[in-house]
């Protein structure tokens, strides 16, 4: 709120960095570094290490506190939709979207309950009433 910046994490090749709404948490890729720093990481803006959650795919923030994950799925098949929650420091797996989303275009509304998508399979826009 200062207007101040100051440097939350370095590295080579940042991608998606996106923080949430409130800007209490950003999240981000690192690729093309080194095995210790490559991966989908959570880092609080004010303070706090970064905390690598393990997993790789496509991510939005549903809120502050949650972001939605659709795993990369390179055997094919439909994509799952899972949710890590910042606060508790867990994931959920929120269900099977019974398709696959075309090139990472999808979005979450602005009040966190629906996801919409352009499907894979026939390009037509799907919206989804997330639990």
């Amino acid at each position: 709120r200062s207007g101040a910046r100051r440097t939350l994490r370095t590295a080579l090749g940042f991608r998606s960095v996106t923080i949430s709404p409130g800007g209490r948490q950003v999240a981000y890729t690192i690729a093309f570094d080194s095995a210790a720093r490559n991966g989908l990481w959570v880092q609080g803006t004010a303070s706090g290490s970064p905390r690598e959650l393990s997993t790789f795919g496509s991510y939005r923030w549903r809120d502050a506190a949650r972001l939605l994950l659709i795993p990369l799925n390179a055997a094919g098949g439909p994509h799952a939709l899972r949710q890590y929650d910042v606060t508790a420091n867990a994931w959920k797996t929120l269900g099977d979207l019974g398709d696959q989303v075309r090139l990472s275009d999808w979005s979450v509304s602005p009040d966190g309950r629906l996801l919409n998508y352009l499907s894979a399979r026939d390009g037509n826009v799907r919206v989804l009433t997330l639990p």
